[in-house]
């Protein structure tokens, strides 16, 4: 007997996409893992575990999307704007479960994923594309695209392995007695981007 067309769709998603690309309005755009503000006059939500994937793609003037949970895989596009992507909830990247991904055609995006609250020491391994290990998922960016690249890391004792820079990277730790290792392999002749390494009070 065939299925009847009233039966519910078992494991079915949607993919959703946000088509902001022709705004010249610098937006401040605040995404959770089932809601967006910001980008439209209204907000928009939905059910967390009904999406796949999230596409958003943000407007040409300087737009800052704060980033506080995924569960969906995120894609951010900015469209020709010098924008900012800010990844972590009141210093805790804890939230991300879903994998972040940024491009930005013709301009440059500043990212900051900020995790300096937690108190969990954490292995992160940053290349010139991505980092891992900040966050439950990883964070992924085209880097032509990038300005710069900040890690707020924790109150932890945090690693951080460098393998290769493109854009700019700041270390920030936070009053704890950190490991930075920049290299790959016995070579350090994959930095090709300027790195930068703090921590503040601890000494």
């Amino acid at each position: 007997m065939a299925a009847s067309s009233s039966s519910p769709c078992i494991g079915c998603y949607t993919t959703l996409n946000f088509h902001d690309w022709s705004d010249a309005t610098g937006r401040t755009v605040s995404y959770t893992k089932t809601s967006v503000s910001g980008l439209a006059p209204a907000n928009i939500d939905w059910a967390e575990f009904d999406i796949s994937a999230v596409t958003l793609y943000a407007g040409t003037g300087a737009d800052t999307v704060n980033v506080t949970s995924t569960d969906a895989p995120l894609t951010i596009h900015g469209t020709n704007g010098l924008d900012a992507v800010d990844i972590g909830n009141a210093g805790s990247a804890q939230g991300i479960h879903g994998a972040v991904t940024i491009d930005n055609y013709s301009n440059y995006t500043n990212i900051l994923i900020d995790d300096s609250a937690d108190a969990t020491a954490r292995v992160a391994t940053l290349t010139d594309s991505s980092v891992t290990g900040i966050a439950p998922a990883a964070i992924y960016w085209t880097a032509p695209d990038i300005g710069t690249v900040t890690l707020g890391m924790g109150t932890g004792a945090d690693t951080v392995n460098v393998l290769s820079t493109d854009p700019a990277v700041v270390i920030q730790g936070t009053d704890s007695h950190d490991r930075v290792t920049i290299g790959n392999g016995g070579s350090v002749q994959g930095i090709q981007g300027p790195v930068d390494v703090r921590n503040l009070y601890s000494r």
